[in-house]
């Protein structure tokens, strides 16, 4: 009886006066800087074989395979591209609410708090903007990775995080050591080694491949473009509206805070600026998140002004510098009618039968 009513409690929570100002928020936000959905055509080609070689221009999604594997382990199943895509997408979304549970829970952190922080930043943004990439994957094996003590957790979300994106896996590690986030025990060495050893097997399996370091060596112009064009408005997206708390938190500015983000910054002009260096600052959010003088600071700025009204104003630094604030632009509209399109008929067909 107790449970039954514990769970009515949780539902009427769910549709408070709160959470419905919430749900507006997300609704306005998403129809007004729009979703765009990326790498759908690779993941339709490698679901069928992780270990088929893409286009020379394409084959630094071979250094990002999370979703391609699960699409692939999903494709024997269901015999959908696009179904195995938007699961694999479900899977990643539950992912990320299951890490930041157990994040808040390993640091005592209020959800509350935490979703303020999160429409603050550009982070959702972000993942609207870049749905498809491994984003999602990335950021919650790294928080399961810094909020348990199971062992075979950690390993697991060490592989997750470094068939993610291996690159920044790497400069995860560093800054949790340096930022004091995780500590020196012998299962984060053992489980990161163990993970590189068996991504740079499969590298191996599948061959010589034009990774990421190819691909800018051949397009330094546009690198040049990212990093100077639009160079200010480039550094507060990546804080977006969390500067205000940050400058006015001067304990949070440190030599180890400017190294991290002077490196975070530094990777951003070799990606997309905003998304790359957002995703790389990952570790230092963490460390801002669980600073309580940056959350006093933060609380404070959220009493006194409209945050949702200010959240919705939101920018990125993309391609060549560009400032872009709306994904509706970017869209493939084919691309979106084809996967409404072939969804629809996955499921009419299973609805007939």
């Amino acid at each position: 009886m107790k449970k039954f009513n514990k769970i009515d409690i949780n539902l009427s929570n769910l549709f408070s006066k709160e959470h419905k100002s919430w749900y507006l928020f997300f609704l306005i936000f998403l129809l007004f800087h729009g979703v765009n959905i990326f790498n759908l055509e690779e993941f339709s080609l490698l679901i069928n074989d992780p270990f088929i070689k893409l286009s020379p221009e394409r084959q630094y999604h071979h250094q990002s395979p999370i979703q391609y594997f699960i699409g692939f382990l999903l494709f024997k199943i269901i015999d959908s591209t696009y179904v195995c895509f938007l699961i694999t997408q479900l899977i990643a979304i539950s992912l990320l609410i299951y890490s930041v549970r157990l994040f808040s829970k390993k640091y005592l952190i209020e959800a509350d708090y935490m979703l303020k922080v999160f429409v603050l930043s550009p982070g959702l943004l972000i993942l609207l903007a870049w749905f498809g990439k491994p984003d999602l994957f990335l950021i919650s094996s790294y928080l399961i990775l810094i909020s348990t003590n199971k062992k075979t957790f950690i390993l697991v979300s060490s592989i997750i995080m470094i068939f993610s994106h291996y690159q920044i896996s790497i400069l995860y590690f560093v800054f949790s050591l340096l930022l004091k986030l995780i500590k020196i025990k012998k299962i984060y060495f053992f489980s990161f080694l163990t993970s590189l050893i068996i991504f740079n097997i499969y590298l191996i399996e599948l061959g010589s491949i034009q990774g990421r370091t190819e691909l800018y060596s051949s397009t330094l112009d546009i690198i040049f473009l990212t990093s100077f064009n639009n160079f200010l408005l480039g550094i507060f997206s990546v804080f977006s509206w969390l500067w205000l708390p940050i400058i006015i938190s001067k304990n949070l500015i440190s030599k180890k805070t400017i190294v991290v983000f002077v490196i975070a910054i530094i990777a951003g002009c070799f990606g997309d600026f905003t998304r790359a260096s957002f995703l790389t600052l990952i570790p230092l959010y963490v460390y801002l998140i669980s600073n309580n003088n940056f959350k006093e600071k933060l609380l404070s700025f959220v009493n006194q002004y409209p945050i949702k009204l200010i959240a919705l104003i939101q920018f990125q630094k993309s391609f060549y510098g560009e400032i872009t604030e709306i994904s509706w632009f970017w869209i493939n509209k084919e691309e979106i009618n084809l996967f409404l399109k072939n969804l629809m008929t996955f499921i009419n067909s299973n609805i007939n039968l």
